[in-house]
């Protein structure tokens, strides 16, 4: 079996990998993973809300803010709060992108 078949269709493997390359600062292959994790499971937060940040490590600062702000309003829409805990107000700070 080859290495790109034992994370098909596996959206946590996806993820875990993501954060792997964002972590070597490679944000481009981070993002495709994290779209990839989320294109198999619509509804992690926990990708939607890294690959905002992996937007906005790139640089991307507008498409991060808009990534993280549409699955915010997704979220709340579903009355959940697990991802509100990644900001002390529970609103997204453009100022945390800038870093």
């Amino acid at each position: 079996m080859r290495r790109s078949d034992s994370i098909r269709n596996k959206p946590r493997a996806y993820y875990n990998r993501g954060l792997t390359y964002g972590e070597k600062g490679d944000h481009d292959k981070a993002i495709a993973d994290f779209t990839e994790a989320i294109r198999l499971n619509p509804k992690d937060a926990e990708a939607h809300f890294n690959r905002g940040l992996a937007y906005g490590k790139k640089g991307d600062h507008n498409q991060a803010i808009t990534t993280i702000q549409r699955r915010f309003r997704s979220i709340r829409k579903l009355g959940t709060h697990s991802m509100l805990g990644a900001t002390q107000s529970g609103r997204i700070s453009h100022a945390a992108f800038l870093a």
